[in-house]
């Protein structure tokens, strides 16, 4: 659970439900949703598109992409 996260697996920009469904593909269990935001906090690998988000039937998701020379 602390390797690296599966960007390379998302599209270019991703909200953090995508990445959290992505790693508990991976994993093959759920992952509790506040746990896991809050180990991405300070994710160096993150980084949080300000003002844009994913616009569907709940409230806008914030976009994220992974940082500049992020590799797997």
């Amino acid at each position: 659970e602390r390797a690296a996260l599966p960007l390379h697996l998302l599209p270019e920009r991703f909200t953090l439900t995508e990445l959290q469904r992505t790693c508990e593909v991976i994993l093959g269990r759920p992952l509790d949703k506040s746990a896991f935001r809050r180990r991405l906090k300070d994710e160096p690998g993150l980084v949080e598109l300000e003002g844009e988000f994913m616009r569907g039937a709940q409230r806008p998701a914030q976009l994220y992409r992974a940082a500049s020379g992020f590799r797997f």
